[in-house]
């Protein structure tokens, strides 16, 4: 039997972040264990998709006869949605697999707002110090824009 335990089925990865393998995405690393009640000879991680994925033979560590825990090398995740088969087999040649769903977001482009109205800072007698507030006029710039056709008052 197989059983990843990090990341977990279907998490949202977004990059840039660390995460608690130490890495950050678009790489990671699968980990979990395998259990069997004989020997178990082979760990491997396969890429289903996207297409194009190649076999990948996990790290694996032996914690007691028929179990052992299974790791590999960083991957590197594609955005969207990543799909990996993890197939353990035994001596007598029995396959146990595991499928692995794992979604990544991929946020390279930044959003910029900018406001077209200008700010202005009003002094507050409740709070003793200046607050700033929007003017309820519209600037030269939004005009300059194309962003304002007609006339708002």
């Amino acid at each position: 039997m197989v059983i990843n335990s990090y990341p977990v089925q279907n998490a949202r990865l977004t990059n840039h972040m660390a995460y608690a393998d130490g890495l950050t995405a678009p790489q990671f690393t699968l980990s979990g264990k395998v259990t069997d009640n004989g020997l178990i000879t082979n760990v491997v991680i396969f890429r289903t998709y996207p297409e194009g994925g190649s076999n990948i033979t996990a790290v694996v560590s032996q914690t007691a006869p028929g179990k052992l825990t299974y790791t590999n090398a960083p991957l590197t995740l594609v955005d969207g949605t990543n799909i990996f088969t993890i197939t353990a087999t035994d001596s007598a040649g029995n396959a146990g697999v595991y499928t692995e769903k794992i979604f990544f977001v991929n946020r390279d482009t930044r959003l910029t707002v900018e406001s077209c109205r200008q700010r202005q800072r009003e002094w507050d007698d409740h709070s003793a110090r200046f607050r700033p507030t929007l003017v309820r006029r519209w600037t030269r710039r939004c005009w300059r824009l194309g962003i304002i056709t007609r006339s708002r008052r």
